[in-house]
């Protein structure tokens, strides 16, 4: 019988953990150089406020600039209703084809910026979740049919800043990469598109460079802690960091006909008409790079240099 985590994997369609990568010299080097960071006090990080109100607004603002075609339908679902089918169908009052049937009809599609938010007043604005309900059964056809719905995005409030705009950014790429299975083959890989977007929209809000430097910052903070126990989760966000931070450098110092050919590239991927993977391999982006701790130390450096 398998656990809840090989189910979410065959639900979303990944087809492994490539745990070769975790043995590679320069993911090793970068992992204790993380672990090593001095970084400064993120509680005294603040940025420009922004207003619950205008996050949905700036995101859909930066989203549709960055990706004029892209379709951004989700299927939604509130999370009650959800629940409520669950029930039925754990108690054997709905078979598993009237499950999946109803859940198509209760669902409806809506724009991934316009999924409703709800704002955390216990954390800070760095702080995000996608709520994606699931109900798991060990069934190989359930687990392939089973659709990926969101139910609302959950955002920090404490000190709503231009960082929780790339925030509510980070959650909606999930939304829009999930929503087809198999987008992402390896699970260590999946936090990658989220945590690029938080790069790209940080650096179309400022161009000074400072809202990206907080958001390393924060970032490297966060993976600081994650790395404190070694999961598979901890894993993701190493992996899925450096390979951002190396792909985030190559679109930063491209010309505008390289930052257009791969913003093209990243809406096919989350259109689900190119894997990541693949146009990882196209892009040349690996983590066999030698030099890789020093450039992610001195992109940690430079960004602390650029708060002062």
């Amino acid at each position: 019988m398998r656990n809840q985590f090989e189910m979410k994997l065959k639900v979303y369609g990944y087809a492994g953990l490539d745990k070769s990568q975790l043995s590679k010299k320069s993911v090793i080097e970068s992992r204790e150089l993380i672990r090593g960071l001095e970084l400064p006090d993120t509680s005294k990080i603040t940025d420009t406020s922004v207003s619950s109100k205008n996050i949905s607004k700036q995101s859909r603002k930066i989203i549709t600039s960055l990706f004029p075609d892209l379709n951004r339908d989700v299927r939604i679902i509130a999370v009650n209703e959800y629940q409520q089918l669950t029930m039925k169908l754990a108690y054997g009052k709905m078979s598993i084809e009237e499950y999946l049937q109803t859940l198509q009809r209760k669902s409806f599609r809506s724009d991934a910026v316009n999924v409703p938010i709800n704002f955390a007043d216990t954390h800070t604005c760095i702080y995000g979740e996608t709520i994606k309900p699931l109900s798991l059964v060990d069934d190989d056809s359930f687990l392939e049919r089973l659709p990926i719905l969101v139910s609302g995005y959950n955002i920090g409030s404490i000190n709503l800043s231009r960082l929780g705009i790339i925030t509510h950014l980070h959650e909606v790429t999930h939304a829009l990469l999930e929503r087809n299975k198999g987008s992402v083959r390896d699970y260590y890989k999946a936090e990658m598109l989220s945590i690029l977007m938080e790069k790209i929209a940080a650096d179309e809000i400022d161009k000074t460079s400072v809202l990206l430097s907080k958001q390393n910052i924060f970032r490297y903070e966060n993976l600081k802690q994650s790395l404190e126990n070694s999961n598979d989760d901890s894993h993701k966000y190493l992996l899925s960091t450096l390979l951002a931070e190396v792909l985030f450098d190559k679109y930063k110092n491209g010309n505008e006909t390289y930052k257009n050919h791969l913003l093209i590239q990243i809406s096919k991927v989350l259109d689900g008409k190119l894997v990541l993977e693949d146009m990882l391999i196209n892009e040349g982006i690996t983590l066999d790079n030698g030099n890789l701790p020093c450039f992610i130390e001195e992109k940690v450096q430079k960004s602390i240099r650029n708060l002062k």
